[in-house]
């Protein structure tokens, strides 16, 4: 009896555990792998592998949606570096995973989807404590980092880890707007790690999850313009995000520094003068490179196995200089270039299907996490790291599970 009442519990442990490892990744990285591999096994155990079958299939979004790495089967055979290229479709073996599992999975309760937000929440508060007290005891040096493409050390990729701090701030945002704890002290707490969250990203002044809080931001200010009568929360929201936003350039200059970084780059990038270590220009390029691959394959791309070798190509050719070439740092030209035009619109009917099989509007955690890939798509390859991937799906498929009544939460007010 015992045994089984563990088994019933393994899939949202393994989804707690997943969402711990993600911030472990650089200490552990099988961690993660185990983590998601564990929610399709406990499913597995809980029930029979035809029913599981059948869920999936008949529930459409997550086929679909599992379809948007799938697909880079079709694309292989054309590639010459077959090895590369089955390391790319490797990758998605999570999302294809994730997919068959939570589609068989129990609706999380209020209670079971509040705690794994809470979780997630605490564990961004600490990491950002963490990051933050480095950049307090060496507060000169890491801001002149800020003026050579460089930030404060991060146990994390910078990039995904300022999108997963905006991606808390959100919850806990939605956990004190939608009222979903009704305990005082628990609500102020939930408070000041929305604004601690918010602050930290401009003291971190990453591009991707500075872009990032403020898109949320005009996504909730145009919710309320359009839905409430009641406008004061909107302008409280708009006031709290300046006061952030103006403190911390006073206070701190990694923002400024960053913003006269970006400049640079800019300025490097239209002269075409020395790009090396210059990272937005750097990044521009790979765009470059992802159009250049287009033209010559519009049709199929140039095959996913050999999008690494063509870009590197790219810049050994035309810019010598650069000593690390880059992968295309848009997830959309980097299916453009890999299968071209083809592949794109396989990627984006499938990737954004859950839009349509489901109340998407209602649903913000859902939207919220559709926006942020948005943001990080346009400047980073997102679903070619397993940390990518991982954080990528995982809070699309959280939305798509909640029960009645935290889904009547997230769609008031």
């Amino acid at each position: 009896m015992m045994f089984k009442k563990a088994i019933a519990q393994a899939p949202l442990a393994f989804l707690a555990s997943t969402l711990v490892a993600m911030f472990f990744y650089e200490f552990a990285k099988a961690w993660l792998s185990i983590s998601m591999i564990g929610i399709l096994l406990s499913m597995l155990l809980l029930m029979p592998i035809k029913q599981i079958v059948s869920n999936f299939y008949s529930k459409r979004h997550f086929f679909l949606l599992s379809l948007s790495g799938v697909f880079l089967f079709l694309f292989l055979p054309q590639s010459d570096n077959i090895s590369y290229g089955w390391n790319r479709i490797e990758l998605r073996g999570a999302l294809l995973a994730l997919c068959i599992a939570f589609a068989s999975m129990k609706e999380l309760t209020k209670k079971q989807f509040l705690c794994l937000m809470i979780l997630y929440v605490l564990l961004s508060v600490s990491f950002v404590t963490y990051v933050l007290y480095g950049y307090i005891l060496d507060f000169e040096t890491i801001n002149q980092r800020y003026l050579h493409a460089q930030v404060m050390p991060t146990p994390l990729n910078h990039v995904r880890f300022s999108l997963m701090v905006a991606m808390a701030a959100y919850i806990s945002y939605i956990i004190v707007y939608h009222e979903f704890i009704k305990e005082k002290w628990a609500t102020i707490l939930m408070v000041f790690a929305t604004l601690y969250l918010i602050t930290f990203l401009h003291i971190y002044a990453v591009r991707s999850g500075l872009l990032a809080i403020y898109v949320l931001l005009i996504f909730e200010v145009l919710r309320m313009w359009i839905l409430q009568k009641n406008r004061w929360p909107m302008f409280l929201l708009i006031g709290v995000s300046s006061i952030t936003l103006f403190t911390s350039i006073a206070l701190f200059p990694t923002l400024t520094n960053k913003i006269k970084d970006t400049r640079a780059d800019i300025i490097t990038y239209q002269n075409k003068t020395y790009p090396n270590y210059s990272s937005l220009t750097t990044r521009l390029i790979s765009f470059d490179a992802a159009i250049h691959q287009f033209k010559e394959h519009p049709l199929v791309g140039c095959g996913i196995g050999d999008i690494k070798d063509a870009s590197d190509a790219y810049f050994r050719k035309n810019y010598p200089t650069i000593d690390t070439p880059i992968l295309p740092h848009n997830q959309f030209l980097f299916f453009l270039a890999a299968t071209g035009i083809i592949g794109l619109c396989i990627f984006v009917a499938t990737f954004y299907a859950p839009l349509w099989f489901v109340k998407a509007r209602q649903n913000k955690l859902l939207l919220a996490q559709y926006l942020i890939l948005g943001v990080a798509f346009m400047t980073e390859p997102m679903l070619e790291t397993q940390l990518g991937m991982a954080f990528s799906i995982i809070f699309i498929l959280i939305p798509l599970v909640i029960d009645s009544d935290s889904f009547a939460l997230l769609q008031s007010k």
